[in-house]
């Protein structure tokens, strides 16, 4: 005997009409053999009309109940073929090739209730065990999936000839409202893949939701007031996360709460005194009729300003001759003290001044640094931080006796080369001590061409040294 295997897809994704019982729950409503809202497995295969749901006219109540039953037909050249009786919320969807049925979809439904209650009657026959069972379900936007908060199934492996009452408590994994739900009504086990029994049957009607008895919001409680510093930022509040709610009923809750920014300023900065308002999240059986509120008052504190009363002292520098003004280990911050007695460290930015563009001049210089403030600290007599700076003197080195430094040729007719990688200054002088030329080395050669003849001194500066020769003009 051939039969249908049916997968079992709680996918709740289809939406119709809001409803917070069951829809056409009485099987008043009729289209055929198919109860209005509902779908079943009344399917035709190869041309052979299978009747596994059909309208029952001796009902619990009303004219009208649904009786779902395993039906076989003969199917040439198949030979006997069992389609098992489903009636569904969702969509029964049938692979003939595969021979194997999907249940999706379902209703929109965003209510919590404790159970689902009706009447039934059951035949099982084969071993079978007819079932109903419910699924609600929440799409996830993090995950984009969706979740299964709510589900439950009851099995009815016994005869019941007469109309009796059964109640489905649904089990709860999380406290959040579902937006979809199904139920899915069989006569045989689907979940356990049980052979399907021809005739197998369940009877239902006047299927409905039990809700537990909700309760009202009927006051919030009060906070303590929060003081916070000038600057403060609505993100950085120590908002309380939850309020005590007091319910028609005396008793009381706790409830989370989103707070809203409203008139707090956005950077904190306007002293004063705000009254933020919250909304209360509700779970399942309370309700807020009068949409109350949680209300916090927050005050910013004025701000606190204090002056810059003196600029510490830095130890003196010494740097070799010829370093450059970005060249010097000049402090990035500097220690200030404030009226209060306190200290705080402040950022410097430092002037150049008076220091040589070359660093080429010895001697001692006093540099000025300009603070920079920040929120709560003025600088009304505009202090400012001072560091001394030596420029060493140069060394005195003859060429002949280095090294490090080789000038030619000597004499030298037009162009004196120099082979040294950290030249940065070239001067001339004449036999009577007068300075006739300086330059900066550019590509270690110096241009003497305009020269007369004769017989000059030459300084080389080089770091902290000078190194000087003898030069021969021809």
């Amino acid at each position: 005997m051939k039969r249908f295997y049916i997968i079992l897809l709680l996918l709740l994704f289809y939406f119709f009409a809001y409803s917070q019982q069951v829809p056409n729950g009485d099987f008043e409503l009729w289209t055929g053999n198919t109860p209005d809202q509902w779908d079943t497995s009344n399917e035709s295969v190869m041309g052979t009309n299978f009747s596994t749901v059909t309208k029952e006219s001796v009902a619990f109540s009303g004219s009208y109940a649904a009786k779902v039953k395993n039906d076989t037909k003969y199917i040439f050249p198949v030979g006997n073929v069992t389609m098992p009786g489903i009636l569904t919320l969702g969509d029964f969807v049938l692979d003939i090739v595969n021979q194997t049925g999907n249940i999706v979809g379902g209703k929109p439904f965003p209510y919590r209730p404790y159970s689902l209650k009706g009447y039934y009657k059951s035949t099982p026959l084969g071993g079978n065990t007819p079932m109903i069972g419910i699924g609600l379900s929440k799409w996830n936007y993090q995950t984009n999936t969706r979740d299964t908060i709510g589900f439950s199934v009851m099995y009815f492996p016994n005869t019941v000839n007469n109309w009796t009452e059964f109640e489905i408590i649904i089990n709860w994994t999380s406290n959040e409202v579902p937006d979809s739900m199904n139920i899915i009504i069989a006569a045989a086990d689907l979940v356990s893949g049980e052979t399907f029994a021809t005739n197998s049957a369940i009877f239902v009607d006047n299927l409905y939701f039990e809700y537990p008895q909700s309760q009202e919001i009927i006051s919030v409680g009060d906070f303590n007031p929060i003081y916070v510093s000038y600057g403060t930022l609505f993100s950085q509040l120590p908002l309380p996360e939850q309020a005590w709610v007091t319910l028609d009923d005396n008793s009381n809750e706790l409830l989370n709460v989103v707070w809203n920014q409203g008139p707090y300023p956005s950077n904190g900065d306007i002293p004063g005194e705000y009254i933020l308002e919250g909304d209360l999240e509700l779970v399942s059986g309370i309700l807020n009729p009068n949409n109350l509120k949680a209300y916090i008052t927050v005050t910013i504190l004025e701000e606190q300003v204090k002056n810059i009363i003196s600029v510490g002292d830095y130890n003196p520098i010494y740097v070799d001759y010829g370093t450059l003004f970005n060249q010097l280990p000049l402090p990035q911050q500097a220690w200030v003290t404030l009226d209060d007695n306190s200290n705080e460290l402040l950022n410097v930015v430092w002037n150049q001044g008076p220091y040589p563009s070359n660093g080429d001049i010895p001697g001692e210089y006093i540099l000025e640094g300009d603070l920079e403030l920040v929120s709560g600290i003025l600088n009304p007599n505009n202090l400012k931080a001072y560091i001394t700076v030596t420029i060493l003197d140069p060394v005195i080195v003859s060429i002949q006796s280095n090294q490090q430094i080789n000038v030619y040729p000597v004499p030298v007719n037009d162009v004196l080369y120099i082979e040294s990688g950290n030249v940065l200054k070239f001067e001339l002088f004449n036999i009577s001590g007068q300075k006739v030329f300086e330059s900066v080395c550019l590509n270690n050669k110096i241009d003497l061409s305009g020269f007369t003849s004769g017989t000059y001194i030459m300084k080389l500066y080089s770091g902290n040294k000078v190194f000087i020769q003898k030069i021969i003009k021809q």
